[in-house]
């Protein structure tokens, strides 16, 4: 008995043998597809998902730096940190912040303005143990306007740091042009 020879994708198989691979062939690709169908439903939901990082002063609710889609790193590893403060309308804020090698310890380090009073600008150091998410701010602030003036140093306060859900950027409002009291 003679045994037919097919040719499946340039190679030269006999007819069961061909049947065979191209049934797995198939099979695989299916399952691929699947596979690859599944990962994007899992990771794309997680990046629009993904959460801000809020560090909000005790004792002054409403008043929290926002870090858009941060995350605290992990340990010896440092990330930037870019949002905006909530207690003044659109006061952009960009820093960076590092964890301990041993992580025990967050700190960040924010510069951040307000557009509408003419240039206040403030730099904030924050220091927060881990994994409690707590420890304290302290900054100064300098006016561009008045460059000899000597920065003003703001005293120690309190704060907590936690994931939070989406916070809107306040419009900026020209008609409350005073800088902010940290």
């Amino acid at each position: 008995m003679k045994e037919s020879k097919i040719m499946i994708r340039g190679q030269r198989v006999s007819g069961i043998e061909g049947g065979r691979k191209s049934a797995l062939n198939t099979t695989s690709l299916r399952l691929r597809a699947v596979l690859a169908g599944l990962a994007m439903l899992v990771l794309v939901p997680g990046v629009s998902l993904a959460k801000d990082y809020c560090i909000s002063f005790t004792g002054f609710p409403g008043s929290e730096f926002v870090g858009r889609g941060f995350t605290i790193p992990g340990k010896g590893q440092c990330k930037p940190f870019t949002g905006f403060f909530t207690a003044v309308k659109n006061a952009p804020a960009a820093g960076a912040g590092c964890t301990s090698t041993d992580g025990s310890n967050f700190s960040l380090t924010i510069l951040s303005s307000w557009p509408g009073s003419g240039g206040v600008v403030f730099i904030d150091s924050i220091s927060m143990s881990l994994p409690a998410q707590s420890g304290e701010v302290s900054g100064e602030d300098n006016e561009t306007q008045n460059i000899s003036t000597p920065p003003a140093n703001i005293l120690s306060i309190p704060v907590t740091g936690k994931a939070c859900t989406k916070v809107v950027v306040p419009a900026s409002d020209p008609a409350t042009a005073s800088p902010p009291v940290r």
